[in-house]
């Protein structure tokens, strides 16, 4: 079973009490309200993006140099 509620003055309230039988033990897990929004593609790509220490770091930056052989800038 899977609760949301918030924390006040001290006191955790969830959101709705009524399904924990009373003298339950339950474990409360802290986190983030509103989690970043990942789109439908994101995960596509995770196992792709790998830190290579050869790599240029200005890629973003210096994308027509690398990309057209243009000059830096």
């Amino acid at each position: 079973m899977e609760l949301e509620g918030s924390f006040e003055n001290g006191v955790i309230i969830p959101d709705d009490a009524t399904q924990i039988p009373p003298g339950s033990r339950v474990k409360i897990v802290v986190g983030d309200a509103n989690p970043p929004c990942r789109g439908p593609y994101a995960g596509l790509f995770d196992d792709l993006m790998v830190d290579d220490p050869n790599s240029p770091g200005d890629r973003a930056a210096q994308h027509e140099h690398y990309r057209l052989n243009r000059a830096k800038r």
